[in-house]
């Protein structure tokens, strides 16, 4: 979140540094530090799917799911809606690249924090992660059913 409010603040500064020669227009450096606000905007939804990926998932044991999650956002959901932004609706570019980011990473961080919470990405390899497991089960529905007793009574 650091990094998007960053860029965010120092967007006009970030796009300069593409000028230092004096040859890219006024307009082309608004563009750019307008692409910049939506990318800081959006950083920390971009990122949450990546940290829940690669540093959750995968060393729980499941490394198919960030495929699945990748390929289902992408082409199911941020091409067709880019191209229809682009191709159909022939909205300006700036709403495409919002439209591009918004319609991939906002499935993708719905559909990771969904998964994070079935808990289906544990998946011991030794026999110490496999009784812990069972244990983090036993406790979980332990815990559960003694929450419902206590409202009962």
């Amino acid at each position: 979140m650091l990094t998007g409010v960053l860029i965010i603040i120092f967007r006009f500064q970030l796009a300069s540094v593409f000028n230092l020669s004096g040859s890219i227009t006024p307009e082309t450096l608004k563009l750019t530090a307008s692409l910049l606000l939506i990318y800081g905007i959006e950083l920390p939804m971009r990122n949450l799917p990546y940290i829940l990926i690669v540093g959750t998932f995968r060393p729980g044991g499941d490394t198919k799911i960030g495929m699945k999650l990748d390929l289902l956002s992408l082409w199911l959901c941020s091409v067709p809606l880019t191209t229809l932004a682009a191709f159909v609706l022939k909205l300006p570019f700036i709403a495409v690249f919002a439209i591009m980011y918004i319609a991939e990473d906002y499935l993708k961080v719905f559909l990771c924090v969904k998964y994070y919470f079935t808990y289906n990405w544990l998946r011991p390899v030794t026999e110490q992660g496999m009784n812990g497991l069972e244990e983090f089960y036993r406790d979980r529905r332990g815990s559960s059913a003694k929450l419902v007793k206590s409202t009962d009574a």
